[in-house]
């Protein structure tokens, strides 16, 4: 448990977005929605329910299902020291813009890991438009790959796979920070009070540098357990389970008179009482 101001409630409560998932929304925020193809939502991070920052405001993001299409799987490994080059080779800058990319991740940059074997794998799936100018599906007509002057053994497999268009779209949630952490706090925080005295000492050293680490003693766990069920009671900022066995969550939590950014978790034992 970390006490918290509102910059620090507005940073932990919003989405860092990657390259990616920046230009897709983006492009929603201009063009009022925006769609992808892909086999699973492209833009689905732990926080799906918090919101971006953006120029100082602060915007949700949905994405509806519009329609699904056939598609092909692709699963490929490569070896960066094989024992024999003998083969049909390509060189990568001359595979098509969509093979390359699929290779991408396993030559850029130059790899360091090589062991006896397939090093690496990575999965992708082509809609049934690029596989059309494809030199490595459905059929791979290489062995090999040359990049930086390193010759790189490859297997492709491919399987039937389907992909769906994700139509998203995004609101404004909150006009400035002040408005957003207000939001929040009037969303998500919640008084931890009337504690028992095992539960009371696990949250004053939970406020602590270190934090707490549950305890393998039956009745200490059993306290933590109890404290658990507090939090699932109410809704996580991120995570959160409604398993009392499996629970982990982010919270925000007022506390004497102090708000905190709190993470719970708790895995239960056959051994744990209720």
């Amino acid at each position: 448990m970390e006490p918290v101001d509102a910059a620090a409630i507005a940073e932990r409560a919003t989405l860092d977005l990657d390259p990616a998932e920046r230009e897709i929304f983006l492009d929603a925020l201009e063009n009022g929605s925006t769609t992808v193809t892909y086999d699973n939502p492209p833009f689905a991070p732990l926080r799906t329910l918090n919101p971006v920052e953006h120029e100082g405001r602060y915007y949700a993001i949905a994405y509806t299902i519009t329609d699904t299409h056939d598609a092909l799987g692709v699963t490929v490994e490569i070896d960066y020291d094989p024992r024999t080059t003998s083969g049909p080779t390509v060189a990568y800058q001359d595979l098509p813009a969509r093979d390359r990319a699929l290779l991408d991740s396993l030559v850029l940059p130059t790899p360091k890991r090589r062991i006896d074997g397939r090093d690496m794998g990575t999965v992708d799936v082509y809609r049934l438009d690029e596989v059309e100018g494809s030199v490595l599906t459905p059929e791979t007509q290489y062995d090999y790959v040359t990049h930086d002057g390193e010759t790189y053994r490859i297997w492709v497999e491919t399987y039937p796979a389907t992909v769906a268009d994700y139509r998203y779209t995004v609101h404004e949630v909150a006009r400035n920070r002040a408005a957003f952490v207000r939001r929040t706090r009037d969303r998500y925080q919640f008084h931890l009070n009337g504690l028992a005295p095992a539960e009371q000492e696990i949250v004053e050293t939970a406020t602590g540098r270190t934090g707490y680490v549950i305890s393998q003693v039956p009745q200490e766990r059993a306290a933590y357990r109890s404290l658990s069920e507090r939090f699932q009671a109410h809704e996580a900022v991120v995570g959160s389970s409604t398993d009392p066995d499996i629970a982990y969550g982010e919270y925000l939590v007022r506390y004497e008179g102090t708000t905190y950014w709190a993470e719970m978790e708790f895995y239960a034992t056959p051994t744990d009482t209720a």
